[in-house]
């Protein structure tokens, strides 16, 4: 099975289910989504609700910063992307947006970010023009 098939399967295992935070949430879900693909377990800072989400990212100053953190942690790699090369299907992105700030999400063919929504579904924000990082997924 390619990538973009696990990805998709990945995706609709849970699409529609309610999201638990520190589980399968717009940071969690990511890191699931590595574990799985690459073998690796994620170790994310434990929280259960977005305050104590949103408490954590600031400590570690940022989402950016954070996950930067958790990729030292499992070995995931910088890619250092351009528009004419953009992140592969099945990385992990954060880019930064006006209305949120910073978010992260899966990395989806020609330059979507897939973001899991607190309402338990998907969104596909782009064609994603800068992101702040994003993580190889080997």
């Amino acid at each position: 099975m390619s990538r973009a098939d696990r990805l998709r399967v990945f995706l609709s295992r849970l699409e529609g289910k309610p999201v638990i935070w520190g589980r399968d949430d717009c940071s969690a879900a990511p890191a699931l989504w590595w574990s799985e693909e690459t073998g690796i377990p994620v170790r994310l800072p434990v929280y259960s609700s977005k305050e104590e989400a949103d408490a954590i990212r600031n400590r570690m100053g940022g989402l950016s910063e954070a996950w930067q953190q958790i990729a030292d942690q499992v070995g995931a790699v910088e890619r250092f992307w351009t528009l004419q090369n953009p992140p592969e299907a099945g990385d992990v992105g954060i880019v930064r947006t006006r209305l949120y700030g910073e978010i992260g999400g899966i990395c989806g063919a020609g330059g979507i970010l897939i973001v899991r929504k607190d309402n338990g579904g998907w969104h596909p924000f782009g064609p994603i023009r800068e992101y702040v990082k994003v993580f190889a997924t080997p």
